[in-house]
Protein backbone atom coordinates (compact mmCIF):
# COMPACT_ATOMS: atom_id res chain seq x y z
CA UNK A 1 0.00 0.00 0.00
CA UNK A 2 1.35 3.40 -0.99
CA UNK A 3 0.97 6.56 1.05
CA UNK A 4 0.79 9.75 -1.06
CA UNK A 5 1.22 13.17 0.53
CA UNK A 6 0.20 16.05 -1.74
CA UNK A 7 1.90 19.44 -1.35
CA UNK A 8 2.98 18.83 2.24
CA UNK A 9 4.07 22.02 3.96
CA UNK A 10 5.94 20.85 7.06
CA UNK A 11 8.99 18.55 6.96
CA UNK A 12 8.17 17.39 10.48
CA UNK A 13 4.81 16.09 9.32
CA UNK A 14 6.46 14.10 6.55
CA UNK A 15 8.84 12.55 9.06
CA UNK A 16 6.03 11.77 11.47
CA UNK A 17 4.01 10.14 8.68
CA UNK A 18 7.02 8.00 7.75
CA UNK A 19 7.39 6.92 11.40
CA UNK A 20 3.75 5.88 11.48
CA UNK A 21 4.10 3.99 8.20
CA UNK A 22 6.97 1.88 9.48
CA UNK A 23 5.08 1.06 12.67
CA UNK A 24 2.37 -0.53 10.55
CA UNK A 25 4.46 -2.23 7.88
CA UNK A 26 4.24 0.40 5.14
CA UNK A 27 7.32 1.58 3.26
CA UNK A 28 6.25 3.23 0.01
CA UNK A 29 5.96 7.02 0.38
CA UNK A 30 5.28 9.39 -2.52
CA UNK A 31 5.49 13.16 -2.16
CA UNK A 32 3.61 15.20 -4.76
CA UNK A 33 4.99 18.70 -5.28
CA UNK A 34 6.11 19.13 -1.63
CA UNK A 35 6.10 22.72 -0.43
CA UNK A 36 9.09 22.17 1.85
CA UNK A 37 12.54 20.61 1.77
CA UNK A 38 13.26 17.30 3.44
CA UNK A 39 15.32 18.99 6.12
CA UNK A 40 16.47 17.95 9.61
CA UNK A 41 12.97 18.04 11.21
CA UNK A 42 11.76 15.37 8.76
CA UNK A 43 14.52 12.96 9.78
CA UNK A 44 14.29 13.87 13.46
CA UNK A 45 10.56 13.12 13.57
CA UNK A 46 10.99 9.93 11.51
CA UNK A 47 13.29 8.37 14.19
CA UNK A 48 13.60 4.69 13.13
CA UNK A 49 11.94 5.40 9.74
CA UNK A 50 14.63 7.66 8.28
CA UNK A 51 15.02 5.19 5.41
CA UNK A 52 11.41 5.83 4.32
CA UNK A 53 12.11 9.57 4.14
CA UNK A 54 15.36 8.97 2.27
CA UNK A 55 13.65 6.69 -0.24
CA UNK A 56 10.50 8.80 -0.66
CA UNK A 57 9.74 9.36 -4.32
CA UNK A 58 9.11 13.01 -5.23
CA UNK A 59 6.89 13.63 -8.26
CA UNK A 60 5.34 16.74 -9.77
CA UNK A 61 1.74 15.60 -10.18
CA UNK A 62 -0.87 13.35 -8.62
CA UNK A 63 -1.21 11.60 -11.97
CA UNK A 64 2.40 10.42 -11.73
CA UNK A 65 1.92 9.21 -8.17
CA UNK A 66 -1.11 7.05 -8.96
CA UNK A 67 -0.38 5.86 -12.52
CA UNK A 68 0.51 2.26 -11.60
CA UNK A 69 -2.06 1.86 -8.81
CA UNK A 70 -5.15 -0.31 -9.27
CA UNK A 71 -7.16 1.62 -6.69
CA UNK A 72 -6.80 5.09 -5.16
CA UNK A 73 -8.58 6.33 -2.04
CA UNK A 74 -8.51 10.01 -1.14
CA UNK A 75 -9.02 11.41 2.34
CA UNK A 76 -11.53 14.18 2.93
CA UNK A 77 -12.73 15.99 6.03
CA UNK A 78 -15.90 17.25 4.36
CA UNK A 79 -19.18 15.41 4.49
CA UNK A 80 -20.42 14.69 0.96
CA UNK A 81 -24.05 14.06 0.23
CA UNK A 82 -23.72 12.98 -3.39
CA UNK A 83 -24.49 9.31 -3.97
CA UNK A 84 -21.83 9.37 -6.69
CA UNK A 85 -19.11 8.96 -4.07
CA UNK A 86 -18.21 5.84 -2.11
CA UNK A 87 -17.21 7.18 1.32
CA UNK A 88 -15.74 4.88 3.97
CA UNK A 89 -14.60 5.14 7.54
CA UNK A 90 -10.98 3.97 7.93
CA UNK A 91 -12.17 0.67 9.42
CA UNK A 92 -14.69 -0.01 6.67
CA UNK A 93 -12.11 0.81 4.00
CA UNK A 94 -9.65 -1.59 5.60
CA UNK A 95 -12.28 -4.33 5.42
CA UNK A 96 -13.22 -3.55 1.83
CA UNK A 97 -9.85 -3.21 0.06
CA UNK A 98 -6.70 -5.28 -0.20
CA UNK A 99 -3.44 -3.42 0.32
CA UNK A 100 -1.75 -4.67 -2.85
CA UNK A 101 -1.99 -2.05 -5.60
CA UNK A 102 -3.73 0.42 -3.28
CA UNK A 103 -2.80 4.07 -2.65
CA UNK A 104 -4.12 6.30 0.14
CA UNK A 105 -3.79 10.00 -0.66
CA UNK A 106 -3.62 12.89 1.81
CA UNK A 107 -3.81 16.59 0.98
CA UNK A 108 -1.99 19.69 2.24
CA UNK A 109 -2.22 20.43 5.96
CA UNK A 110 -4.17 23.66 5.52
CA UNK A 111 -6.63 22.83 2.76
CA UNK A 112 -6.83 19.09 2.08
CA UNK A 113 -7.12 17.55 -1.37
CA UNK A 114 -8.50 19.69 -4.16
CA UNK A 115 -11.41 18.58 -6.34
CA UNK A 116 -8.91 17.99 -9.14
CA UNK A 117 -6.90 15.67 -6.88
CA UNK A 118 -10.04 13.84 -5.78
CA UNK A 119 -10.90 13.14 -9.43
CA UNK A 120 -8.08 10.59 -9.41
CA UNK A 121 -9.70 8.71 -6.51
CA UNK A 122 -12.23 5.91 -6.81
CA UNK A 123 -13.38 6.20 -3.20
CA UNK A 124 -12.90 8.44 -0.19
CA UNK A 125 -12.09 7.95 3.46
CA UNK A 126 -13.59 10.33 5.98
CA UNK A 127 -12.45 10.02 9.58
CA UNK A 128 -15.45 10.44 11.90
CA UNK A 129 -14.94 13.24 14.42
CA UNK A 130 -17.03 15.55 16.56
CA UNK A 131 -18.12 18.87 15.12
CA UNK A 132 -14.51 20.02 15.53
CA UNK A 133 -12.55 18.22 12.81
CA UNK A 134 -8.96 19.42 12.84
CA UNK A 135 -6.57 16.48 12.63
CA UNK A 136 -2.83 16.66 12.12
CA UNK A 137 -1.61 15.06 8.89
CA UNK A 138 0.46 12.42 10.68
CA UNK A 139 -2.46 11.64 13.00
CA UNK A 140 -4.66 10.95 9.99
CA UNK A 141 -2.00 8.70 8.42
CA UNK A 142 -1.61 6.95 11.77
CA UNK A 143 -5.30 6.20 12.19
CA UNK A 144 -5.79 4.87 8.67
CA UNK A 145 -2.55 2.84 8.64
CA UNK A 146 -3.52 1.29 11.98
CA UNK A 147 -6.89 0.15 10.66
CA UNK A 148 -5.36 -1.41 7.57
CA UNK A 149 -2.74 -3.14 9.71
CA UNK A 150 -5.20 -4.61 12.22
CA UNK A 151 -7.99 -5.38 9.72
CA UNK A 152 -6.15 -7.34 7.08
CA UNK A 153 -8.18 -8.34 4.02
CA UNK A 154 -7.39 -11.81 2.72
CA UNK A 155 -7.13 -11.45 -1.05
CA UNK A 156 -8.50 -14.97 -1.40
CA UNK A 157 -11.79 -13.88 0.11
CA UNK A 158 -12.41 -11.20 -2.50
CA UNK A 159 -14.11 -11.86 -5.81
CA UNK A 160 -11.86 -14.20 -7.77
CA UNK A 161 -11.02 -13.25 -11.32
CA UNK A 162 -8.26 -14.00 -13.78
CA UNK A 163 -8.75 -10.54 -15.25
CA UNK A 164 -6.56 -8.00 -13.42
CA UNK A 165 -8.06 -4.65 -12.43
CA UNK A 166 -7.40 -1.65 -14.65
CA UNK A 167 -4.63 0.53 -13.29
CA UNK A 168 -5.13 4.23 -12.70
CA UNK A 169 -3.10 4.89 -15.86
CA UNK A 170 -5.39 2.55 -17.83
CA UNK A 171 -8.43 4.43 -16.51
CA UNK A 172 -7.04 7.87 -17.33
CA UNK A 173 -6.41 6.77 -20.92
CA UNK A 174 -9.92 5.35 -21.06
CA UNK A 175 -11.48 8.56 -19.75
CA UNK A 176 -9.54 10.71 -22.20
CA UNK A 177 -10.69 8.50 -25.07
CA UNK A 178 -14.30 8.77 -23.89
CA UNK A 179 -14.14 12.55 -23.52
CA UNK A 180 -12.55 12.93 -26.97
CA UNK A 181 -15.30 10.85 -28.58
CA UNK A 182 -18.03 12.66 -26.61
CA UNK A 183 -16.79 16.00 -27.93
CA UNK A 184 -16.38 14.63 -31.45
CA UNK A 185 -19.99 13.43 -31.73
CA UNK A 186 -21.41 16.52 -30.04
CA UNK A 187 -22.56 14.78 -26.86
CA UNK A 188 -20.97 17.59 -24.86
CA UNK A 189 -19.31 20.89 -25.62
CA UNK A 190 -16.67 23.11 -24.11
CA UNK A 191 -19.13 24.79 -21.74
CA UNK A 192 -20.32 21.53 -20.17
CA UNK A 193 -17.21 19.39 -20.64
CA UNK A 194 -16.01 19.66 -17.04
CA UNK A 195 -19.38 18.67 -15.53
CA UNK A 196 -19.70 15.80 -17.97
CA UNK A 197 -16.18 14.59 -17.22
CA UNK A 198 -16.75 14.73 -13.47
CA UNK A 199 -20.00 12.73 -13.68
CA UNK A 200 -18.62 9.98 -15.90
CA UNK A 201 -15.45 9.64 -13.86
CA UNK A 202 -17.61 8.86 -10.86
CA UNK A 203 -19.69 6.33 -12.81
CA UNK A 204 -16.71 4.40 -14.16
CA UNK A 205 -14.72 4.63 -10.93
CA UNK A 206 -17.58 3.06 -8.99
CA UNK A 207 -17.65 0.21 -11.52
CA UNK A 208 -14.04 -0.80 -10.68
CA UNK A 209 -13.32 -1.86 -14.23
CA UNK A 210 -10.94 -4.67 -15.00
CA UNK A 211 -8.26 -4.28 -17.66
CA UNK A 212 -10.28 -6.42 -20.08
CA UNK A 213 -13.41 -4.34 -19.53
CA UNK A 214 -11.46 -1.12 -20.10
CA UNK A 215 -10.12 -2.48 -23.39
CA UNK A 216 -13.67 -3.43 -24.42
CA UNK A 217 -14.82 0.13 -23.76
CA UNK A 218 -11.98 1.46 -25.94
CA UNK A 219 -13.23 -0.79 -28.74
CA UNK A 220 -16.79 0.47 -28.37
CA UNK A 221 -15.74 4.12 -28.49
CA UNK A 222 -13.52 3.55 -31.51
CA UNK A 223 -16.56 2.04 -33.25
CA UNK A 224 -18.77 4.99 -32.25
CA UNK A 225 -16.30 7.46 -33.72
CA UNK A 226 -16.03 5.38 -36.90
CA UNK A 227 -19.82 5.22 -37.22
CA UNK A 228 -20.11 8.99 -36.81
CA UNK A 229 -18.07 9.43 -39.99
CA UNK A 230 -20.17 7.11 -42.15
CA UNK A 231 -22.94 8.08 -44.55
CA UNK A 232 -26.47 7.48 -43.23
CA UNK A 233 -27.25 4.91 -45.91
CA UNK A 234 -24.59 2.63 -44.47
CA UNK A 235 -26.95 2.02 -41.55
CA UNK A 236 -30.42 1.46 -43.08
CA UNK A 237 -33.36 1.46 -40.72
CA UNK A 238 -34.47 -2.13 -40.28
CA UNK A 239 -38.20 -2.68 -40.69
CA UNK A 240 -39.12 -4.96 -37.83
CA UNK A 241 -42.88 -4.79 -38.44
CA UNK A 242 -44.36 -8.25 -38.39
CA UNK A 243 -46.22 -9.23 -41.53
Amino acid sequence: MRIILVQSQEPGNIGSAARVMKNFGLHELYLVDPQCELEKPAFYMATHAKDIVENAKIVATVQEAVADRTFVIGTTARARSSGAYDIYTPRDAAKAFVREGLAIMFGPETSGLSNEDLDYCQAYIRIPTSEHSSMNLAQAVNLIAYEFFTTQVDAGETALTTDPPASREDLEKLYQHFFDVSNYIGYTDEGYAHKTEHMYRRIFDRARLTYREAMAMHGLWRRIRWAADQKPERFPIMDKTET
